[in-house]
C-alpha cells in the first residue's frame, strides 16, 4: 500500500515500527527494525526514529515524514481525544453544544 500525500493528516503519532517501514517507507519487517535498532544505538544520529515503550518499538511518524521532505503542521496528526489533563476545557459536542465528559458513554 502506497500512501498519498493527502492522506498524510490522517496519520498517528506513532505506530508499530514494522508498519510505518512498511507505509512510510516500502521496507520490510526486519530492515525497519534493523533502521529502529539502529537510531537507538546511535541515539538518533541514523536510522528509523523511533520510541521504546517496554519490549514495543513505535515509529514516530513526524519526525518520518520531515525527513522525507514533508511539511507536518503541528495539528496535523491524530492525538487522543478529550483533554490532555483535568486543567484544559472539555470540549463540546457539536450536535448538542453541551460538554462532552471523557468517562461518558453515548
Amino acid at each position: 500500500m502506497t500512501l498519498r500525500l493527502d492522506e498524510v493528516a490522517g496519520l498517528p503519532v506513532t505506530m508499530p515500527v514494522d508498519q510505518a517501514g512498511k507505509l512510510l517507507l516500502g521496507m520490510g519487517r526486519g530492515k525497519s527494525f534493523e533502521q529502529a535498532a539502529l537510531y537507538l544505538a546511535t541515539n538518533g544520529a541514523e536510522g528509523l526514529p523511533c520510541i521504546r515503550v517496554g519490549r514495543t518499538l513505535l515509529a514516530r511518524v513526524p519526525e518520518i515524514l520531515r525527513q522525507l521532505g514533508v511539511e507536518v503542521p503541528a495539528n496535523a496528526v491524530q492525538t487522543t481525544s478529550g483533554p490532555a489533563s483535568p486543567d484544559e476545557p472539555t470540549p463540546t459536542s457539536p450536535a448538542t453544544g453541551e460538554q462532552e465528559h471523557a468517562n461518558s458513554r453515548p
